[in-house]
């Protein structure tokens, strides 16, 4: 059965995908308990850790200002609170299978929260700051070991800090992400206002 239950106690089937039962509260509450590196980090890093991180690079280190583009760049693993986070050797391992699968889920998703534009139109900018935030994630919670393709190709940024135990709880982070997503969505409904009356 392809169906899952979301933290509302709804149900959302990944075959015949109806994102109508999926709000931000159930993307953010299931992003901030979901862990990154299969559990392997020195300590717990969330998807909704990250995903404000990569958010941050985008308007710190890239000077992003477009609220349409940080909310893209905020969500870009939020179809991960359907799929869960799945590490990319297994991704490689699954082959295209998970690819297409993972894609059409994210389609959904960003469509759903009306990003999709946002998305495809800055998808590299949000690949890069992604890449930048795995290679700090890599150097400073992961233990010492091969050298990973993103740390030559997008080097460590200096004021990127992991601190060395979690900062805060599960439901603070998803309370940290909600509120990221609510500023930007409101920044994006003004602009979307004025660009109307002009």
């Amino acid at each position: 059965m392809s169906v899952i239950t979301i933290s509302n106690g709804q149900a959302v089937s990944l075959r015949f995908v109806d994102l109508s039962p999926l709000g931000i509260e159930q993307v953010a509450h299931s992003l901030s308990q979901i862990n990154r590196f299969t559990g392997h980090a020195s300590r717990p890093i969330s998807v909704a850790e990250h995903s404000l991180m990569v958010c941050e690079i985008m308007e710190r280190h890239f000077q992003v200002r477009s609220p349409f583009v940080l909310l893209a760049g905020l969500m870009h693993d939020a179809h991960e609170c359907l799929t869960g986070d799945v590490s990319s050797p297994l991704k490689e391992e699954l082959g295209p299978v998970w690819a297409v699968l993972e894609e059409r889920i994210q389609r959904h998703v960003l469509r759903h929260f009306r990003l999709i534009t946002a998305f495809t139109t800055s998808r590299l900018v949000i690949k890069d700051a992604d890449l930048h935030a795995l290679t700090c994630e890599r150097e400073q919670l992961m233990p010492a070991g091969d050298v990973w393709p993103c740390q030559i190709t997008h080097p460590a940024i200096d004021w990127v800090r992991y601190p060395a135990a979690n900062e805060f709880t599960a439901e603070e982070w998803s309370l940290a992400f909600l509120a990221r997503y609510e500023e930007l969505d409101f920044a994006r409904q003004l602009q979307t206002e004025h660009i109307f009356k002009d």
